[in-house]
């Protein structure tokens, strides 16, 4: 999902991109930057990196890694009209794998550094934090420490 100079957001189109996976697995290949015919690359904002976990699993260490990386070279607080929304990405799920709904999603925002679920119930919608996510520095690299810590969402959290 991205922010256009014209104020408005879009979402690009979905891919089917998949990185080749040793065991066989089916593993997203997420496009670092949006191609928009109507749009100055530079002009583009990036919101939010959406695609989708097979199973009930939170943001995988990949997630975190690429998030931070598109924050690096995108920035962590594009400017819209609505203020400053944070970069985040959200990884939807279902339970039910034969007849696939959304069940819910967990998203994480590196300058919150929460990772947090997204369940529903009919149509209420309710959030739980599930993980906190630490950068830790080993000599030249930054390495995420991903800690179960369950906790309430506060309104702030919300995406």
């Amino acid at each position: 999902m991205y922010y256009t100079p014209d104020n408005k957001y879009e979402i690009s189109l979905l891919t089917d991109q998949s990185l080749p996976d040793p065991m066989g697995a089916k593993r997203c290949s997420l496009p670092s930057f949006v191609e928009d015919r109507r749009y100055p690359a530079e002009s583009i904002q990036y919101i939010v990196v959406i695609h989708n976990h097979t199973f009930d699993n939170r943001i995988s260490d990949r997630d975190i890694y690429f998030i931070v990386e598109q924050g690096q070279l995108h920035g962590f607080e594009p400017k819209s009209k609505d203020g400053n929304p944070r970069l985040s990405v959200v990884a939807f799920f279902s339970n039910e794998h034969e007849n696939p709904s959304c069940d819910g999603f967990y998203t994480y925002t590196p300058y919150v550094g929460k990772i947090l679920k997204w369940t529903r119930d009919g149509r209420k919608w309710s959030c739980t934090q599930t993980h906190i996510v630490k950068w830790l520095t080993s000599d030249s690299s930054n390495v995420p420490s991903v800690m179960e810590e369950e906790a309430p969402c506060v309104n702030m959290d919300a995406p």
